[in-house]
């Protein structure tokens, strides 16, 4: 399993992703890229966008998240404080990082 974060967004590549994924419509994105979460204080984005024009980029979301599919790699999640940070080649779903402890669970808030 690869595993990264960028602030409370989470990036993950497994196995059970690629299975999860076969149940997605995926299309491409578009130009602009996609926001996959928004700064609750800052408002800043957290936006999957193409590296360049001519590489296939595609997503698909269910309840909970979104998944890029990326057969040749060329994206990248960017953020106005965070940075950037690159996907690799092959689907990944990105998601909202969760704390847990024993009184509640609760989203991670950037």
């Amino acid at each position: 399993m690869k595993q990264q974060y960028q602030g409370d967004v989470s990036l993950i590549q497994c196995e059970e992703v690629n299975k999860a994924a076969e149940k997605i419509q995926f299309k491409p994105i578009p130009q602009s890229g996609i926001v996959v979460a928004l700064g609750e204080i800052t408002g800043h984005s957290h936006r999957i966008v193409k590296e360049r024009e001519d590489v296939v980029v595609e997503f698909g979301q269910d309840e909970r998240g979104f998944y890029f599919r990326c057969p040749q790699g060329g994206a990248k999640i960017v953020h106005e404080e965070h940075g950037i940070q690159v996907l690799n080649p092959g689907i990944t779903f990105v998601g909202s990082q969760w704390e847990y402890n024993d009184l509640n669970d609760r989203k991670v808030i950037d």
